[in-house]
């Protein structure tokens, strides 16, 4: 979702996995190419502790998003030429679950009546989906395996 929403939907979808012992895939490794050359380079595992960071890496400089990078906190924009500059969200540190925020815009929109979000647009939501249906299938591995290993 992060790569999809930042660079917008690629036409290129390569990825390789390690099956978990239930079958679905445990370490999943992605790479993404847009029309306009951009790409990304993804990791994802239930069988290891590996990082939540992210990066948005430009020609001029480069922002980290530090640990657990779906969650307010602290980033640093490295300037190419110029300063580094580091901050924190005004917002104190939070500890819920990686949809809380999600599911709280959700639930605001239902009590206001309506069925969708400028914030996450449903087309936005069904191009990712595309993405994923292309990384199973890059993988082998098919939406009924992933429901049959539950």
């Amino acid at each position: 979702t992060f790569a999809t929403w930042t660079l917008g939907a690629p036409d290129v979808v390569t990825a390789v996995a390690t099956p978990a012992p239930t079958g679905v895939n445990g370490s999943l490794a992605i790479a993404l190419g847009t029309p306009s050359g951009a790409t990304a380079s993804l990791h994802t595992s239930i069988l290891a502790d590996s990082a939540t960071t992210a990066a948005v890496i430009g020609t001029d400089a480069r922002v980290d998003l530090h640990s657990r990078y779906y969650l307010p906190g602290p980033m640093t924009l490295h300037q190419y030429e110029g300063p580094s500059l580091a901050w924190a969200e005004a917002e104190a540190e939070v500890e819920h679950d990686a949809l809380h925020f999600e599911a709280a815009e959700t639930a605001r929109r239902i009590v206001d009546g309506e069925r969708g979000s400028p914030l996450r647009p449903w087309a936005d939501t069904v191009s990712t989906l595309e993405v994923m249906d292309r990384v199973r299938a890059a993988t082998g591995l098919t939406f009924d395996d992933a429901l049959a290993a539950r």
